[in-house]
């Protein structure tokens, strides 16, 4: 288990979702390193494929979340990080969510933002990433079950039950 908690890193990372709010996180906080300590214990994956995963993430030139690392390594598949997500207590903004688990990324959440701000303020950043075609409605609602920890409901169940 030790070898385990080696995987954590103590630095720290400023995330920012426009420019006059940054929130300085620490590296041991982020939703990645929750999910992947989650998956260590529930043996989803090994120390020693998280640490390859890890050192991989860090030779990579662009922003790749761990979580798609680990799938395109094939030491898991979503269904499994999608799992130890729904027992991490952690309370993620969906735009978070969304980046972690490399639905979306970081450049495309923040343009989803600014298209929210400038044009549709009185809407959700849900229905931008949709109506503004980065992500589909399914997908959208996968992530926000996740986020809220309810079961996804099916929209067209009850159009048909109606």
């Amino acid at each position: 288990m030790g070898q385990d908690k080696d995987l954590v890193q103590e630095s720290s990372l400023t995330f920012s979702n426009d420019s006059e709010t940054k929130v300085v996180v620490p590296e041991s906080q982020k939703l990645e390193d929750l999910i992947t300590e989650q998956m260590l214990n529930n043996e989803s994956i090994s120390a020693t494929q998280a640490k390859h995963a890890r050192r991989i993430k860090a030779k990579l030139p662009a922003e790749k979340s761990l979580l798609a690392i680990y799938q395109e390594l094939e030491f898991t598949d979503r269904a499994s990080i999608l799992k130890a997500l729904r027992k991490v207590p952690v309370r993620s903004s969906i735009g978070t969510l969304l980046v972690e688990l490399g639905y979306i990324k970081e450049i495309d959440l923040r343009n989803a933002v600014n298209i929210q701000r400038q044009k549709t303020p009185d809407k959700n950043l849900g229905r931008v990433l949709i109506d503004n075609h980065f992500l589909s409605e399914d997908l959208v609602l996968d992530v926000l079950s996740i986020q809220m920890k309810l079961p996804k409901l099916d929209p067209e169940f009850s159009k048909n039950r109606s």
